[in-house]
């Protein structure tokens, strides 16, 4: 026998009781929550430098930070497909068109050259801005 909860999705929503016939649904607490989505993903880059001596963050192109719709400064979370590091730092503007993926200060480890990886940001969004919400996906041809 598999205890509960191990192996079987028991995860519900949280809303009122609607009656043994159903109904409209009673708001709730959650109606006021705000819930963390995936807001853009760049996909498909390699790390073309790492700086150590640095204070921190990612360098990237700024056309794909604009296509993304990420800005300057703007926390991300980067993952190595390579090494399975997945890190949260912030992004920096790398020069138009340069194909930068530069890991700086002590996210320099995290990564090495040549390293595919993807950087996501979210949005925080009330429960009314859930249903029309679709992240950006920027796909970067990692070969030029």
């Amino acid at each position: 026998m598999v205890p509960r909860g191990v192996g079987h999705s028991t995860f519900k929503l949280p809303c009122a009781p609607t009656g043994s016939r159903g109904g409209t649904r009673n708001p709730t607490p959650a109606d006021s929550m705000f819930r963390t989505f995936l807001n853009a993903k760049i996909r498909d880059i390699r790390i073309t430098a790492t700086h150590l001596e640095y204070e921190g963050s990612i360098t990237l192109d700024e056309d794909w930070l604009e296509r993304a719709g990420i800005l300057p400064n703007e926390e991300v979370q980067v993952l190595n497909l390579e090494s399975a590091e997945r890190f949260t730092t912030y992004a920096i503007l790398g020069s138009r068109g340069s194909r930068a993926v530069e890991l700086n200060g002590p996210a320099a480890h995290l990564g090495k050259v040549g390293d595919r990886v993807m950087v996501l940001s979210y949005a925080i969004l009330h429960q009314d801005e859930i249903e029309g919400h679709e992240p950006v996906i920027v796909s970067v041809d990692p070969e030029g």
